[in-house]
This record gives C-alpha cells, structure tokens and sequence, in this order.
C-alpha cells in the first residue's frame, strides 16, 4: 500500500502519476496545511523542500506567491496609513517603516 502524505491526502493508484493529483489536492488550504505538517513530523529537511515546492505549485508558483504577498503589503500599508493618518508611509529597509508627513 502507497505511504499516504497526509492523514487526509488520497495516494495515487498505481501506475499512475502523482504529482498532478496532488497538486490539485493542494489547491484546498486545509489539504496544504496538513501535508506540510506532516513533511515537518518526518522531520526530514528534503521532504519538506519538497512538501514546500509543491504547495507553491498548487498555488501558482513562486512568482505568483510573491505577487499576492506584494499586493498584501501595498494594501496593508495604504490601510496603516489611513488608520494613522499619514500622508504617507515608505519603506526604508526590510522590515523598517519611515513616517514621513507631507
């Protein structure tokens, strides 16, 4: 019998690939969350690159990742700004926010 990835995860038939049925299983963030989770009780640092890579698959990739997590940033700054009142708020180094009030 298949070694499941998760508690919840289906293995595939045999024979049959995978990957594609995984990555589709990883779309729903429950399915993401448990499978990463069991990468981490195995405790074994390529299983969970491996884990990782495909949970960025399931989401669009990388590039779209980081495209979401820019988007949320922006949108979390222009609402800090709001909320406080400032003109505007810039970056000024990882991680380090600079008030500037025009």
């Amino acid at each position: 019998m298949p070694k499941r990835t998760s508690r919840t995860t289906r293995p595939a038939p045999p024979g049959v690939a995978y990957e594609p049925q995984l990555i589709e299983q990883l779309k729903d963030p429950k399915e993401a969350a448990a499978y990463i989770e069991a990468a981490i009780e195995e405790g074994d640092q390529a299983g969970l690159m491996l884990a990782l890579r495909h949970v960025a698959q399931a989401l669009g990739g990388v590039s779209e990742i980081a495209r979401k997590s820019k988007r949320m940033l922006t949108n979390a700054i222009k609402a800090s700004r709001q909320k406080c009142g400032l003109s505007q708020i810039d970056v000024a180094g990882p991680g380090l926010l600079r008030n500037r009030v025009a």
